[in-house]
């Protein structure tokens, strides 16, 4: 009886150690609360509305795409950014798109990445590979 009450308390600890600090599989800070949920959100009606809509530019320097880039390459791709040995950031302002371009070496062709972001809203436009 002791060895399954012992047995008991430790799977219940570890799965308590092994939930804390999560909300939805969101990360927070101690000092924040954060909840998460799903449901339906119109940007339509809430763009359309000009209520507290930001206009400027999202992305409006090297900086600010670099840092997002980062942000995208780390958490989404789920790669190291330091693997990347080279970045070379480009700004097409007739079509005000950033590529960030993050490669393994001057020398090395190909296995780099590429990330095409809206200067005007953010968006990721497109993640493609060097070649």
């Amino acid at each position: 009886m002791k060895k399954f009450l012992c047995t008991a308390i430790m799977v219940f600890g570890f799965i308590m150690i092994t939930s804390c600090g999560r909300n939805g599989g969101v990360d927070y800070d101690a000092s924040q609360t954060v909840s998460y949920s799903t449901e339906r959100i119109d940007v339509g009606a809430i763009k359309n509305s000009g209520v507290g809509v930001y206009s400027g530019k999202v992305i409006s320097d090297s900086n600010t795409a670099l840092e997002y880039a980062k942000l995208i390459l780390r958490n989404t791709l789920k790669e190291d950014v330091d693997k990347y040995k080279t970045v070379n950031i480009t700004y097409d302002s007739e079509q005000r798109i950033w590529n960030v371009n993050f490669g393994i070496d001057n020398e090395i062709l190909g296995g780099g990445k590429n990330i095409l972001l809206s200067e005007d809203n953010g968006e990721v436009l497109l993640i493609f590979e060097n070649e």
